[in-house]
């Protein structure tokens, strides 16, 4: 999850699309999606927030594969396309059978400097805005602010910096604390782009899997932070016999650790 450059990153998910909803994190219908679905869904509502009708209008931007944009549409019934924003188009090929989700081949931070003004309802930017370069986070949120309706709700779910308990070895921690800011950074760059009553929450899931499957993902490079960048193909096999090592199986096979996620959600005012 280190913030490499565009072209960089772009690259790193061609190469692990395939994979990508293979691992426990994107699971289908698994107990953690419907977690994190049902913690967007709360985020989205609200008293200070325009209500969400069928004619309502959602952008996901990163959303990768079209996943969470084809849950929250059948969530909240909508019958407006969901627009699905991602700078890799092997990711919104596989949202082609989707229905109900038009994809644009974009980043973030371009998609925000050309997106129509009062254009959509709510914004949702889960695991990307690490990706974006910190000079430019008050430009995207900006755009975004302005795309929004009155009312509007502009969602950034991401990871904390210090505060994650994955099972990971010494320097993939360090390459995490490096490139992942703080929450605070997002909050803060929501803030200067005129979203309102900006808060951060910290939500924690309780994660049990197989050993053999973290293993699995991290030896496919699953996040950036196993990018090739960060980790030859020597040091991941020493990260992988590390990990091994400090976070021992049970007898199940199975390792035990929480998920840490952080919800930064802004509205433009009515």
């Amino acid at each position: 999850m280190d913030r490499t450059p565009a072209k960089d990153t772009n690259e790193h998910y061609k190469v692990v699309h395939e994979a990508y909803h293979k691992a426990w994190f994107y699971g289908k219908d698994s107990p953690y999606e419907l977690w994190q679905l049902a913690k967007i869904e709360d985020a989205f509502r609200g008293n200070d927030a325009s209500p969400i009708t069928k004619s309502s209008k959602l952008v996901d931007v990163g959303g990768g594969t079209g996943r969470f944009a084809s849950l929250l549409r059948e969530k909240f019934c909508l019958s407006e396309q969901v627009l699905l924003v991602d700078l890799s188009q092997e990711m919104l090929d596989e949202a082609k059978s989707l229905e109900g989700v038009t994809t644009l081949c974009q980043g973030a931070v371009e998609y925000a400097r050309g997106a129509a003004q009062d254009f959509c309802d709510r914004i949702l930017l889960k695991e990307v805005v690490h990706l974006v370069p910190p000079a430019e986070l008050v430009e995207m949120y900006k755009g975004l602010f302005d795309s929004l309706k009155a009312g509007g709700v502009c969602l950034t779910v991401t990871r904390p910096k210090t505060e994650i308990q994955y099972p990971f070895s010494k320097k993939a921690r360090m390459v995490w604390e490096e490139n992942q800011p703080d929450s605070t950074v997002f909050a803060v760059a929501m803030q200067e782009a005129g979203l309102s009553a900006v808060e951060v929450k910290f939500e924690t899931f309780p994660v049990t899997m197989q050993q053999k499957d973290w293993i699995s993902m991290v030896s496919n490079r699953i996040w950036s932070t196993f990018s090739e960048d960060n980790f030859s193909g020597a040091e991941l096999e020493s990260t992988l016999e590390e990990i091994k090592t400090n976070f021992p199986p049970d007898a199940d096979g199975n390792i035990k650790f929480n998920e840490v996620l952080v919800f930064v959600r802004g509205t433009k005012p009515k």
